[in-house]
This record gives C-alpha cells, sequence and structure tokens, in this order.
C-alpha cells in the first residue's frame, strides 16, 4: 500500500510544485514591471523638484511684478501746458533726445524712424516710429520722460511685447514742427 501511495504523493507534490512555480512567475511578471515603473519615477522625482522649485519663484515673481505694474498704472500719467513746435532746422533734436533718453534709462534703442507728413498749410508733423527693448520699469520710464518733451504732439500708437525677462515697446509719436 506504500508503494501506491508515493506515487501520488510525488504527482501531488510535482503539482503543488508546478502550482507554487506558475504563482511565482505570475507575481514576477506582474512585479518586475512595477519595480522597474518605480525606479524610473525615482529617477524623475529630482528633476520634477527642481521644476517646481522653478516654478513656484516664476509665480513669486509673477506676483511681484503684477503688483509693481499696479503701481505704475497708478502713478499720473505725465503732461505739460502746451505743445511747443520745433523749427525746421531742428527736426534731428527729437531723435538725438530719444536716443539720450533710452540710454539714460538703461533701453535698448532698437530702431528710430522718422517720417515728415503734412498736417496743414502752417504746421507740420514728423511721425517717429522707435522700437526699444528693456526691462518694463525702465521702458515705463522712457515712455514718461518722450511725452513730456515740450515738442511731442501726441503718441499715435503704443505696443508693449514682453520677450522673456525683458520687454519690447514699439511707438509712433508725432513731433509738432513749425512751418
Amino acid at each position: 500500500m506504500m508503494q501506491h501511495n508515493l506515487p501520488l504523493a510525488k504527482r501531488n507534490l510535482i503539482s503543488l510544485a508546478a502550482a507554487i512555480a506558475l504563482v511565482l512567475t505570475a507575481i514576477l511578471l506582474l512585479l518586475v514591471p512595477a519595480l522597474h515603473q518605480k525606479h524610473t519615477l525615482e529617477q524623475q522625482l529630482p528633476a520634477l523638484r527642481d521644476q517646481l522649485a522653478t516654478l513656484s519663484r516664476a509665480a513669486t515673481l509673477k506676483a511681484t511684478l503684477d503688483a509693481r505694474l499696479a503701481e505704475l498704472a497708478a502713478l499720473p500719467v505725465p503732461s505739460r501746458e502746451e505743445t511747443r513746435p520745433l523749427a525746421t532746422e531742428q527736426t534731428d533734436q527729437p531723435l538725438l533726445d530719444i536716443r539720450e533718453m533710452a540710454s539714460q534709462t538703461q533701453v535698448d534703442t532698437l530702431s528710430i524712424q522718422p517720417m515728415l507728413e503734412e498736417l496743414d498749410n502752417k504746421t507740420k508733423a514728423m511721425l517717429i516710429h522707435a522700437t526699444f527693448q528693456g526691462q518694463t520699469v525702465d521702458l515705463h520710464e522712457l515712455l514718461r520722460r518722450i511725452l513730456l518733451l515740450p515738442y511731442a504732439d501726441h503718441l499715435q500708437s503704443l505696443e508693449l511685447t514682453p520677450e522673456g525677462g525683458a520687454a519690447r515697446l514699439a511707438i509712433a509719436l508725432a513731433i509738432s514742427i513749425r512751418r
């Protein structure tokens, strides 16, 4: 009788070993990809923490800049009593003055293009298209100074475009000129 039980026990042991091997194989097949993914995520974690810190600093900087822009917007707009037209022979003076103001406010002058256009028979205006690049606060100060020029008639257009950490300011300014 013992001889019959031994083969049955061997079969059960073999079946049990095969079932255990199958379960272990299934566990390994499920566990290895999960461990690989965990390892990959752990490697990405420092870079993601750096990105989060950078975004946090950027959000703080944006809030600071927004607050500063709100302060600047609350400043009074410069004004003068009346426009004093330039003599015809002084038409290069606005270009020199604007370049000097840009230099004083630490703003880069990208271009200044003067154009003469007739307003009426007695007066002419010189239209100046100018483009500058610099920090927003410095561009604001430059624009304030330009508008205070005694011969500046009016600002025809203004475009402020953020570019990275700086900004670009494009204006069209009419300058009064005596005939």
